[in-house]
């Protein structure tokens, strides 16, 4: 015999509800840990295999070089070169924007001075070109008051500078051009530091990806198999229901 339902057509639904949003979180959550986790890793690892791959160029295969050739250069930024903000030879400037809504700060980039960087390697100077590169990793930080400030008005906000400095060790990619005074690195990123440190940098990178991958996957799963189970659980007890 059928016992009688106690529940209308809405009630069955928000009891199925719940091991729905856990199958849906659990599916989520295994997604983006998968996609983050692998374009990272990615990322990271064709960033120091291509690294690995270049051989850091001598001041005179430099200048002897052809134009076109991607070469890897690895030196320390030259005293010769000007300051162009306090100690800074190279620096961009960001502007404090408050917090969004997820409490998180909010910056926006007013100002880059990107000029020609003349770099020395062991004794040779060489230059990289003006306004051509990326800023990865910046030797130094400045900032203009003590505390993060912004006015909606707009007159008042913390100003905060990134940039190389003179005497500090710095590693380039890029690709060789001709300019006015001969060869230069018309480079996609100086960063700051060497070779080494940037391709374990990019390593550590790729641990993380996975490592963060791993623990979204493992919260997904768990949530996933909660809701199978509940499901189960709620199958059998509506079998049991209808005996």
């Amino acid at each position: 015999m059928q016992v009688p339902r106690g529940k209308g057509g809405t009630g069955r639904v928000a009891e199925w509800g719940g091991p729905t949003i856990f199958l849906v979180l659990g599916t989520l959550f295994m997604l983006i840990g998968g996609l983050v986790s692998f374009f990272i890793a990615q990322s990271g690892q064709a960033n120091a295999e291509r690294a690995e791959g270049l051989l850091p160029i001598s001041g005179p295969a430099f200048n002897d070089g052809t134009p076109g050739r991607e070469v890897l250069i690895e030196g320390v930024v030259s005293a010769r070169n000007r300051a162009r903000f306090r100690d800074f030879v190279a620096y961009y400037r960001e502007e404090y924007r408050g917090t969004d809504e997820d409490g998180d700060d909010q910056y926006e980039l007013m100002e880059t001075v990107a000029p020609a960087l003349l770099v020395d390697l062991n004794g040779t100077l060489v230059q990289i070109a003006r306004d051509s590169y990326r800023f990865d990793l910046p030797h130094a930080r400045w900032q203009d008051r003590p505390g993060l400030e912004y006015s909606v008005f707009g007159d008042e906000a913390t100003s905060i500078y990134y940039g190389f400095v003179a005497e500090r060790s710095v590693m380039a990619i890029g690709t060789l051009e001709r300019g006015a005074e001969g060869l230069e690195l018309q480079a996609e990123f100086v960063y700051g530091g060497t070779r080494a440190e940037y391709i374990n940098r990019e390593r550590n990178n790729v641990r993380f990806a996975w490592i963060f991958g791993a623990i979204f996957g493992g919260v997904g799963a768990i949530f996933v198999v909660i809701g199978v189970f509940w499901l189960l659980n709620m199958r059998r007890r509506s079998m049991i229901v209808r005996v």
